[in-house]
């Protein structure tokens, strides 16, 4: 009377057979018994790989999954992500002006039995600096105060010159 009873069976690597016997009543020998066979087909998963993890300087990157036999996709949380061709496994993505810092993107594939699986990479994307070393100017003398003026901020610079005997 049950029909919905959960089987455990070791992991499946393979096709099965599997036949289900039921017996009614007191009826227990083969010639009584009705059974049915289903068949379990055993499809593997796609291993996508994703690439490296990467810091990137600017808003483009070109992305590096491993390429397979299988087709696969790229896709992101922030719809502002852009790809170029999304089904390239080297596709490049430009992200949103202004949107600098973590992004993770996820390389998803389906095999031929519409199994898929789903690798991520983690993108850091860091707005390029504009050195500004300042105004030119006229000084009198051996000493000079320099003013840079950072474009990015929490970024740091040095400085350095053409002369050799400079120091700072």
């Amino acid at each position: 009377s049950n029909t919905m009873v959960f089987y455990a069976v070791e992991t499946l690597t393979q096709t099965m057979f599997y036949r289900r016997m039921v017996t009614s009543g007191p009826c227990f020998d083969a010639a009584a018994s009705i059974s049915n066979v289903v068949t379990i087909s055993v499809f593997p998963f796609p291993t996508p790989d994703a690439g490296p993890d990467m810091s990137v300087c600017g808003i483009k990157d070109t992305l590096r999954a491993k390429a397979t036999i299988y087709s696969g996709i790229w896709t992101s949380d922030n719809s502002n992500d852009n790809f170029f061709n999304p089904t390239d496994t080297n596709s490049v993505v430009e992200i949103e002006s202004g949107s600098y810092g973590l992004h993770t993107f996820y390389w998803t594939e389906t095999n031929n039995n519409l199994c898929t699986a789903t690798d991520t990479v983690l993108n850091i994307f860091f707005e390029i600096p504009d050195a500004d070393a300042g105004s030119d100017a006229d000084v009198c003398g051996l000493i000079d105060t320099l003013n840079a003026t950072p474009s990015v901020p929490g970024s740091t610079g040095f400085w350095t010159s053409n002369v050799a005997s400079d120091s700072f």
